[in-house]
């Protein structure tokens, strides 16, 4: 009985040691592989989600006291990218809103190798596949690994990871921003995701 007791107590401590906690927003609480080993792969695109909210109040000039709103929401589903676009104008006399919807064929694979390099593949609307080659870190390596910088072509572009299962991706962007100049403000905010499954 006691030998089993020990067995038990080095059995559950040694999970301790190779499981990996949540640290992803919507991680599993616990898993059986690293982050590095979840992230490496050939992922494909599955759902496209999320918003953009921009906004200019005028407060001098001809539309002094007018403001537009812009407020972009994005779906995805069958490799159909939608974006729907609604627009509001608000002046002393009246509100008005315009809605636009459109739409595009969009595929892209993403495969993380474990050496640092990555490939996009993507295929917009009916043009042919691109291919671009580069490389991929963590943002903070050697911590919790929240955050994923891929480095294509010189270009930097940044996500949150949402959620990283075995078979699942969420990459995130949050942005916001304001500026003004003699006659507007202006302001931003966005929050968009990407869900991906690994084939």
């Amino acid at each position: 009985m006691r030998n089993f007791r020990v067995i038990f107590i080095l059995f559950i401590g040694s999970l301790l040691v190779t499981t990996s906690c949540k640290k992803g927003e919507d991680d599993p609480f616990l898993s059986l592989r690293s982050r590095d080993g979840r992230i490496t792969g050939e992922w494909l695109i599955s759902d496209i989600g999320g918003s953009e909210t921009n906004k200019t109040v005028y407060h001098s000039g001809m539309l002094e006291g007018n403001s537009t709103t812009t407020v972009t929401s994005h779906s995805f589903s069958g490799f159909i990218w939608t974006s729907s676009i609604e627009t509001t104008f608000v002046t002393s006399e009246e509100t008005t809103t315009n809605t636009d919807v459109s739409t595009m064929y969009f595929n892209e694979r993403i495969t993380i190798e474990k050496d640092g390099f990555v490939t996009f593949k993507r295929i917009y609307e009916s043009e042919s596949e691109v291919s671009t080659t580069g490389h991929w870190y963590w943002v903070d390596s050697n911590k919790n690994k929240i955050g994923i910088t891929f480095v294509i072509e010189g270009e930097s572009s940044t996500f949150n990871i949402r959620q990283l299962k075995n078979k699942e991706l969420v990459l995130e962007t949050k942005e916001s921003s304001n500026s003004s100049n003699s006659t507007s403000t202006q302001s931003s905010e966005s929050e968009i995701f990407r869900t991906y499954e690994k084939q």
